[in-house]
């Protein structure tokens, strides 16, 4: 079963634990599911929907009812913009 540490780095490369993951080009699609977004932005939940509305967070995608998530992809590019902001 996969662990659902928030903090586990979840593109290509290692993990935090510094494991291995393989580049088989999965990892451009991988979801990220609420408590996984919290931890890489540190948002409150009313934060990042109230962006998302206001198109200035990415939206969530409903994948059954009551579920959503987010493309990574698409989270770790509003949290690099948001670092080269404020650099």
């Amino acid at each position: 079963m996969p662990s659902r540490n928030p903090t586990t780095k979840f593109d290509s490369g290692t993990t935090t634990s510094g494991a291995s993951i393989p580049d088989n080009g999965i990892a451009a699609h991988r979801m990220l599911n609420e408590v996984q977004v919290r931890a890489l932005t540190t948002l409150s939940r009313a934060s990042r929907w109230r962006m998302a509305r206001l198109g200035t967070f990415p939206k969530p995608i409903k994948i059954s009812t009551g579920r959503v998530a987010w493309r990574e992809s698409e989270v770790l590019t509003w949290l690099t913009s948001k670092t080269e902001v404020a650099a």
